[in-house]
C-alpha cells in the first residue's frame, strides 16, 4: 500500500496500523473511517475501499447529504473528470467519475456508494481504483465479503455528529466553506449566457435560424451548426440554447468569436470572416420553429461512431400523448488499438439506458482467460416523461422530476421526419439515411 499515491489515504496509513486481515485484503482503521486494501497489490496500481460511519443525518434527506459529502471527499483528490451524476444504488445513491490525482497526475476511477445503516444513521463508502480493467476484474468478486464486515464494524460504532462531521476530514480547520469545483471557462460561460426563457433574446428581431448539418468523417454521425440571423445584419454562430434564452450583450461581452455579420447577396445568405474580413456563403437552409401545440409521433435516432471511436446511438421516442422516452446504446472496444491480437487482452464494453434503467456489461478475454462483469441500476424515471414543444424549444419534464428546456427545431416545413435537438442531428428511424 505504500504505492497508493492518495494523499487522503496516505495520512491514514502513517498515523494507523493494520489491524486484521480479511481474506487477502488489509483492513486499517482511524476513528470512523475503515480502509480496505488487498494485500498483492501491485506496485504502482491502486485499489482500495473506504468506509465511514455511522453518520447521523438529523432530518437531512439521504441523497443531499450523499452529494454533498461525496463533493467535498472528490475536492481533495482532483477535479472529475464527467458529469456529476448522483444516481440510485441499492436503496441508497451512487456517484462514478475519474478525476486526475493531485499527488501522482494519474488518471483514477471513483465511486461512491452511501445509504442508510439503519433507521437514522448513514454510511460512505469511498472506491477508487487505477483505469485498468483486468485489475477491477480481479478484486471486483470481493466486494459483497468487504462490504458485509463493514457494515457489522459500522453497525459497533458510535455514530458521527453533524457537528463532528468536519473533524474527520483532512483539511484546514480554519477552512469554514469547501471550495467548489473549479468550472471549465466554456462551462462558466455557458452559464452566464443563458437567462430564463423569454428573458433573451426577442424572437421578433431573428429574422432567420440557419442550420448547416454535414457528416463527420472522423468520429461518424454529423456535425450541427446553428446560426441566428438577426435583422440588424449581426449573428451568433453555433447556437446551443433556445434563442429566447441567449443573453446577447453578455454573450457578445464573453464570446465575442461567436458574433459577426451576415448578408443575403444575389439571393445567397453569406457571413463574414472577422479574420480577413471575407464573405463566405452559407451552406444548409432554415430551421423551422414547430407550430403551436404540434404533437410528435415516432421513433427518432441520432448515431455516432467510427472503427476508432465508441460507437453510441440516442433514440428519443415521441408519442401523440405528449409523452415521450428516452434511450441509448455505447459500445466501445479496444479492437482497433490491437485488443483480440498479439497477446493484447480484449477488452469490450456497452452500456444500455432506457425506460427499464441503466444496464452496465464489459467483457475480456485474452489467451486461455476470460470473463466479465456487469451491473444494472433502476433509474428508468430519467428516461420518460412529458414534453411540449414551443417555437425553437422542447420543454421536458421527466418523471424523475428533472424539468429542462432546449433547443429544438424542424429542418423541413411540414415535415416531421427530422429535427435537431441541442446540437444533435435526429431523424425517424424509419428512414434509410438521415438528412
Amino acid at each position: 500500500m505504500k504505492a497508493l499515491p492518495i494523499f487522503f489515504f496516505l495520512i491514514l496509513l502513517l498515523i494507523a496500523m493494520p489491524v486484521l486481515a480479511l481474506n487477502g485484503w488489509t483492513i486499517t482503521d482511524k476513528g470512523n473511517i475503515r480502509l480496505y486494501a488487498p494485500n498483492d497489490l501491485q506496485d504502482g496500481k491502486v485499489l482500495a475501499y473506504m468506509v465511514s460511519g455511522p453518520y447521523e443525518l438529523n432530518g437531512t434527506e439521504l441523497k443531499e447529504w450523499f452529494s454533498g459529502w461525496a463533493r467535498k471527499v472528490q475536492e481533495h483528490f482532483g477535479k472529475p473528470l464527467n458529469e456529476w451524476l448522483v444516481e440510485p444504488e441499492k436503496g441508497g445513491w451512487s456517484i462514478i467519475n475519474q478525476y486526475i490525482d493531485k499527488k501522482s497526475g494519474k488518471r483514477l476511477n471513483v465511486c461512491y456508494i452511501g445509504g442508510m445503516l439503519d433507521s437514522k444513521r448513514a454510511y460512505f463508502i469511498t472506491w477508487l481504483s487505477s483505469v485498468d480493467s483486468m485489475l477491477i476484474l480481479k478484486y471486483k468478486t470481493d466486494y459483497d465479503k468487504v462490504l458485509n464486515d463493514a457494515m457489522k464494524h459500522l453497525l459497533a460504532q458510535p455514530s458521527v455528529t453533524n457537528s463532528s462531521i468536519a473533524a474527520t476530514e483532512p483539511v484546514s480547520k480554519n477552512q469554514e466553506k469547501p471550495k467548489q469545483s473549479p468550472k471549465s471557462k466554456s462551462q462558466q460561460i455557458s452559464e452566464q449566457i443563458r437567462v430564463a426563457p423569454d428573458k433573451g433574446a426577442d424572437l421578433g428581431d431573428i429574422e432567420l435560424v440557419w442550420v448547416y448539418s454535414s457528416a463527420d468523417i472522423l468520429e461518424g454521425g454529423f456535425d450541427v451548426d446553428t446560426h441566428l440571423l438577426f435583422e440588424d445584419g449581426t449573428a451568433y454562430k453555433d447556437c446551443q440554447i433556445p434563442p429566447d434564452e441567449l443573453d446577447i450583450d453578455v454573450s457578445k461581452r464573453l464570446e465575442p468569436d461567436k458574433w459577426t455579420e451576415w448578408r443575403k447577396h444575389w439571393g445567397t445568405y453569406q457571413m463574414k470572416n472577422k479574420e480577413d474580413g471575407n464573405w463566405y456563403d452559407l451552406e444548409g437552409g432554415p430551421g423551422i420553429k414547430a407550430p403551436e401545440g404540434t404533437q410528435l409521433s415516432g421513433e427518432y435516432l441520432s448515431a455516432h461512431g467510427s472503427a476508432n471511436f465508441a460507437a453510441t446511438q440516442h433514440y428519443i421516442t415521441f408519442h401523440d400523448n405528449g409523452r415521450f422516452e428516452m434511450s441509448s446504446l455505447a459500445i466501445s472496444s479496444n479492437s482497433s488499438s490491437g485488443g483480440g491480437s498479439m497477446g493484447v487482452p480484449y477488452v469490450g464494453s456497452a452500456i444500455i439506458s432506457d425506460k427499464n434503467g441503466t444496464s452496465t456489461a464489459t467483457s475480456i478475454a485474452g489467451g486461455s482467460f476470460g470473463g466479465g462483469v456487469s451491473s444494472e441500476r433502476k433509474n428508468g424515471s430519467k428516461n420518460t416523461g412529458s414534453y411540449e414543444v414551443h417555437d425553437y424549444t422542447i420543454t421536458l419534464v421527466h418523471d424523475n422530476g428533472l424539468r429542462h428546456t432546449e433547443l429544438f427545431f424542424m429542418l423541413e416545413e411540414k415535415k416531421e421526419s427530422d429535427f435537431i435537438y441541442i446540437n444533435d442531428d435526429y431523424w425517424l428511424e424509419e428512414s434509410t439515411t438521415p438528412p
